[in-house]
């Protein structure tokens, strides 16, 4: 009797393995089918245990960002955004649910407490960031970069879009040289590395697109303002819009609205204020939370003040205006009292100059002295540098020009003439509500600098000159004229050492 030949037992990674018995191919398979769904589930569970409000929607054929919670109790700040359009109502009908769902994050009031908090990173006495104008600004914002605070991660991202924005006009320029010149400028950087920040930096020039100051306004890391899980579903949503050229110009093209532009506007300022003279923002001087006002408060005050570059003189505000007493008989009144009836200037004897806009390459920072409020910094070109030698002008205290002796306190100064036979006080000069950032500077009884009035390109002027050697990053003080402070009350640091 013939034998009935075994049935060949497939070894592993033999091709016979496919050809087993039916059943037991059925029951393999069943078996997997139903070990996956299990890991399936479990998976569905612990997601939905970890599962958190989400303050937007998000489509079901759109891969969702981690979910988004409510701000943290220790932020204090309303979460509520600015009233979205209509346009925003359904983030899921709309054709780029995450270009949308950006909209309204960008909207919320938390990203203006951010851009608080950056500011007032920046206002510590400590912070000792600063530009060199002799050296290339995005190499120095990559050096300062490194830090991995909320303030050096933000500036890594602005220089990442700097250095985009340079690699794009190269392209765009006769040359075509498609950034190979940018790139030689950065050879200490590895290849890797120039490009992976190369890559960042276009990603943040589509986002911003023609919203230029937009940077300032992304969640920059985890802080008090937005939690650990937010901030990974805010970035995800970031790659998402920012890697694709559909979706960012959905994104501009529901973000351009007025509010959008008047955020942008107070971070470009403060983008700009990084390398060049410093600003002051509405918001430093009152005591409100910006985002608990209205709307329309909260973006005036969010913008920076507008620093005078000249006096200002309105006669039509005092149509009384006295004449000063000393004024020659043979001069016309009413007259600006500040112009020089013949141009000189007491910097250079010249005839016509332009001596005012002659000033160190280093302006002042703006810091906050804790009980003294704002008041400005020395800077020189490095720490622990000689920032003002010694009588050198360091700038000009520039307000309203208003009658002698209108006000009496320490925010209006007496400007005072030397050219009349006889010192003669022919206005007052006051920068309560705006002026130059000089009018930021504190009282000290140990004072490193002094106001002094004097002519300067055709114009008599209140200057700001050092009375010693000022060092960088030592505060810069003055005596104000007419201050009625007492050594119980001051709080400057010779009467605190007191």
């Amino acid at each position: 009797m013939e034998k009935t030949p075994e049935a060949s037992v497939p070894i592993r990674g033999d091709a016979t393995r496919s050809t087993g018995h039916p059943a037991k191919r059925r029951a393999t398979t069943e078996l997997r089918d139903r070990s996956a769904k299990q890991r399936a589930t479990e998976s569905v569970g612990r997601r939905t245990r970890q599962t958190v409000t989400h303050p937007v929607d998000c489509s079901a054929n759109q891969r969702a960002a981690p979910p988004l919670q409510a701000p943290t109790p220790a932020a204090k700040i309303r979460s509520s955004s600015a009233k979205p359009p209509k346009a925003l109502a359904s983030v899921a009908s709309h054709p780029h649910p995450a270009a949308a769902n950006l909209v309204k994050w960008v909207r919320d009031k938390r990203c203006i407490a951010q851009f608080q908090e950056l500011v007032s990173i920046r206002r510590k006495p400590d912070n000792e960031f600063r530009f060199d104008p002799d050296r290339d600004t995005t190499s120095q914002l990559f050096q300062i970069g490194k830090d991995k605070t909320v303030f050096g991660r933000f500036l890594t991202r602005l220089c990442q879009y700097r250095l985009a924005q340079e690699v794009n006009q190269a392209k765009d320029g006769a040359l075509r040289d498609m950034g190979g010149q940018v790139r030689m400028r950065y050879n200490t950087m590895s290849d890797s590395t120039y490009h992976h920040h190369s890559r960042e930096g276009q990603k943040w020039v589509r986002l911003c697109g023609k919203f230029d100051g937009l940077l300032s306004f992304f969640f920059v890391y985890r802080t008090t303002c937005i939690s650990d899980v937010e901030y990974r579903g805010f970035m995800n949503l970031l790659s998402e819009v920012g890697n694709g050229q559909d979706a960012s110009e959905a994104f501009h093209k529901l973000l351009d609205s007025d509010y959008t532009r008047q955020l942008c506007q107070a971070g470009k300022e403060f983008q700009q204020s990084l390398e060049g003279q410093d600003v002051e923002f509405g918001w430093e001087s009152g005591g409100e939370s910006l985002t608990e006002q209205p709307e329309k408060k909260m973006l005036s005050s969010l913008r920076a003040c507008q620093p005078l570059t000249e006096n200002t003189y309105n006669p039509t505000a005092h149509p009384a205006w006295p004449r000063p007493e000393g004024w020659p008989d043979d001069w016309s009144w009413p007259a600006n009292p500040t112009l020089e009836r013949a141009t000189g200037c007491d910097d250079c004897r010249g005839a016509d100059c332009d001596c005012i806009s002659k000033l160190p390459p280093f302006g002042p920072r703006i810091k906050n002295y804790g009980e003294k409020g704002l008041g400005l910094q020395a800077v020189a070109s490095a720490h622990g540098k000689m920032a003002y030698r010694k009588r050198t002008t360091i700038g000009y205290l520039f307000g309203e020009i208003v009658p002698a002796n209108t006000y009496k306190d320490e925010r209006a100064l007496d400007l005072v003439r030397t050219d009349m036979g006889e010192e003669v006080d022919v206005c007052q000069l006051d920068f309560r509500h705006e002026g130059s950032i000089f009018r930021l500077l504190n009282h000290g009884c140990n004072p490193s600098a002094e106001f002094k009035c004097k002519k300067v390109s055709g114009k008599w002027v209140v200057a700001v000159e050092a009375i010693t050697d000022i060092l960088d990053g030592a505060e810069i003080t003055v005596r104000y004229w007419n201050s009625r402070q007492n050594k119980a009350g001051c709080l400057c640091n010779s009467c605190r050492k007191d």
